[in-house]
């Protein structure tokens, strides 16, 4: 499987998916016997649940329980209570299960919920669990992800997560139609490893993916009813991180450095530093800009697709955002992958992966440089605004 020049290796990737399974089951097993055997052993689902990894892997900042987290996947006919943790918003979600808002405001508190088969009690409260919305199979998460719900990440919301799904859904599956027709291999591999979806409005939370949420595609709409040009980009850049961290999960094999050395530190000793001069205040990881070299690949590759077939369907305005867009990620490109030309930085098996990067923006730039280059970005927040973009370039 090729994102322009990078030939992606779709048996790692199993290999890898297969790897994070397998620790999540020792975890399990070795934190609850007694819950590990109410799942089955051959549920990969359920051991690929994002909050389990964060449960693992959050450095004690997971504020439920374990049974929370793996209810949907236990098997029906017991009876239980345990602990579940409410969001902001006094909704409990449960993993593969479902939702339901608390019959009393209790936001961000720990409650003990009963259940006798499929009926579940609160406080002497009934309550009835709804169905997640779901696009192409993948749950889209209605409650607010423990990893955004502890209070080290408090998230400063527009509107309730229902209205930003109601809101966008329709634009998120038409954007996923868009995705399969484009490019099938790249749609499947973005299904293989996403889980689930969390759709929301904020202003101090970017849209992004963690490997200690593994298998979240997070998308910020920005407090805007977003198009299927927006939400193309957002899966191709947040699937493709997913996708990335599964597959450079020996990141050792690539990366010199360990992975968490920030490139303020590698770079301020050198001369080379000032070249970059915009990037002082930088605090990514070497880690973190080589997965931008990938997404900005994904990017431009179903940027590059969607020109290719969909071009013509487009009005003048949509064509324009689509240049924009472009010509945004070639210049974030264009400055990452000059800074990360450096042996000390990559292994012999990364500097490979750093040159079929570079291919791909050497593709792009001769390709499509006439699409963007009067655009000026100086105005550009972190994520690209397109309105703002608009007032910048006034003809």
């Amino acid at each position: 499987m090729k994102i322009l020049n990078f030939e992606l290796d779709t048996d790692l990737l199993q290999v890898n998916q297969n790897s994070l399974i397998d620790t999540m089951k020792l975890a399990v097993y070795d934190a609850n016997l007694e819950l590990f055997e109410q799942i089955s052993f051959e549920n990969d689902l359920a051991f690929s649940e994002p909050a389990l990894f964060f449960y693992f892997l959050g450095k004690d900042l997971c504020e439920t329980s374990l049974d929370h987290i793996l209810l949907g996947h236990q098997k029906q006919g017991h009876s239980k209570s345990i602990k579940v943790k409410s969001d902001t918003d006094s909704i409990v979600s449960i993993p593969n299960l479902g939702y339901f808002k608390l019959p009393v405001s209790q936001p961000n508190s720990l409650i003990e919920l009963e259940y006798i088969g499929d009926k579940f009690r609160v406080d002497n409260y009934d309550v009835t669990v709804s169905n997640f919305p779901n696009v192409r199979g993948i749950n889209i998460n209605v409650g607010i992800p423990f990893i955004l719900s502890n209070e080290n990440m408090v998230m400063q919301l527009h509107e309730s997560i229902e209205e930003t799904i109601q809101k966008n859904i329709t634009e998120l599956n038409n954007a996923f139609h868009i995705l399969e027709d484009l490019d099938n291999d790249f749609y499947n591999m973005c299904r293989f490893v996403t889980r689930e979806i969390f759709m929301f409005s904020s202003s101090n939370r970017y849209s992004m993916a963690a490997i200690n949420h593994h298998g979240t595609a997070f998308i910020n709409t920005c407090h805007q009813k977003q198009n299927e040009i927006f939400f193309l980009e957002d899966l191709a850049h947040q699937c493709g991180h997913i996708i990335f961290f599964v597959l450079t999960l020996q990141t050792q094999q690539y990366l010199i450095p360990p992975k968490e050395a920030r490139l303020i530190d590698i770079f301020s000793n050198n001369e080379e530093w000032g070249k970059f001069s915009e990037f002082q205040d930088d605090v990514r990881t070497v880690y973190d800009a080589f997965h931008g070299l990938f997404t900005y690949s994904t990017i431009l590759h179903i940027y590059d697709k969607l020109v290719a077939k969909y071009w013509i369907e487009y009005n003048d305005n949509q064509q324009l955002e689509i240049k924009a867009r472009m010509g945004f990620y070639m210049k974030k490109f264009e400055i990452d992958v000059n800074m990360m030309n450096r042996i000390d930085i990559f292994t012999p098996k990364g500097y490979s992966y750093w040159e079929s990067f570079h291919e791909n923006f050497i593709t792009i730039k001769k390709k499509y440089q006439s699409y963007y280059n009067s655009f000026t970005y100086q105005n550009q927040p972190y994520m690209f605004d397109f309105e703002e973009f608009k007032k910048e370039n006034k003809k």
